[in-house]
């Protein structure tokens, strides 16, 4: 095997992106939504190509063998993946290769708010109009539930060449 086997396979990029916002309403009642999706596109899972390849890992002399503080998680489906001997001196766990490629589309509930408004004058006894007319009272909630073939925590996290490495903060 040499590079004359690689094959460029997947693009980081979604071939679709896009989203939507909408706005229900029933008297005093509101309810907005914000939903974003992405099609089309891969990303590697470094974090699982490196928690397989945990040998070569310890052994290296480079700031890249200190564990991270997150290592005792199991973020990682190791039943996913073909078992190696670790010993060996072939590294079969290389985040270059097909088997860490996944799939990243997802769809995504940004935010959502639910409100409700309370109209006219004197309603809560402040007098003549002084004070509060309206009063608008609502929740809201940001990165609430996100739907995504995706092994990992969020296909969003990946770096701009496609690779999850693990080290980002989780949107949801």
């Amino acid at each position: 095997i040499d590079d004359k086997d690689k094959v460029l396979k997947g693009n980081s990029l979604p071939k679709i992106f896009g989203g939507f916002i909408n706005q229900l309403s029933y008297k005093g009642l509101e309810m907005n939504l914000h939903v974003q999706y992405a099609l089309g596109h891969y990303v590697m899972n470094q974090e699982a190509a490196n928690y397989m390849d945990f040998i070569t890992r310890d052994n290296s002399a480079s700031l890249e063998g200190i564990k991270e503080i997150t290592y005792w998680e199991d973020r990682v489906r190791t039943d996913a993946y073909p078992m190696y001997n670790p010993w060996s001196p072939v590294h079969a766990y290389q985040v270059n290769q097909d088997l860490f490629m996944e799939k990243a589309n997802y769809l995504s509930l940004r935010s959502a708010t639910v409100g409700y408004r309370l109209k006219g004058k004197n309603q809560f006894g402040f007098g003549n109009a002084k004070g509060f007319r309206d009063m608008y009272i609502y929740l809201t909630g940001t990165n609430l539930i996100k739907i995504s073939p995706y092994t990992n925590r969020d296909p969003e996290l990946a770096n701009y060449y496609g690779y999850d490495n693990g080290l980002s903060l989780p949107l949801v």
